[in-house]
């Protein structure tokens, strides 16, 4: 006899977690925590040897408009303050399992790397339409 709740069907989880300060984490949003802090560390550290990989990851609206439209997904990997990065870790970490969990990893990354393209690109239209100083 099995004890708990029955195994959930379907969703995502991305096979298997990391246990990370006594809660376990699964592996998608540990890797996206991981890419997040190792494009801002490495992408300043890159620019203080003079690699400007910042300079082509970050939403620069003027670039976009002129063809740079990768630059409408990166910009959410990358974080300049600390404390956005802190804050930005601490709420994958409390709140991307439980989205995790009910959408799949497919559909959290969807929305994930959609949402930042589709936030971007708003941004972009204001800044080149309604409201010059965002460019």
């Amino acid at each position: 006899m099995r004890w708990g709740p029955p195994p959930s069907r379907g969703g995502g989880g991305g096979g298997g977690s990391y246990r990370i300060l006594g809660v376990f984490i699964p592996r998608p949003i540990v890797w996206l925590m991981a890419a997040v802090l190792f494009m801002s560390a490495f992408g300043a550290l890159l620019g203080r040897l003079g690699i400007p990989l910042l300079r082509y990851s970050v939403l620069i609206v003027g670039d976009v408009w002129g063809g740079e439209v990768w630059r409408l997904v990166t910009w959410a990997l990358i974080e300049l303050s600390p404390l956005g990065l802190l804050f930005g870790c601490l709420l994958l970490y409390f709140i991307g399992p439980d989205l995790l969990r009910r959408w799949g990893t497919r559909r959290f990354f969807v929305n994930f790397f959609g949402g930042a393209a589709l936030v971007g690109a708003i941004t972009c239209l204001i800044g080149r339409f309604v409201w010059s100083e965002v460019a």
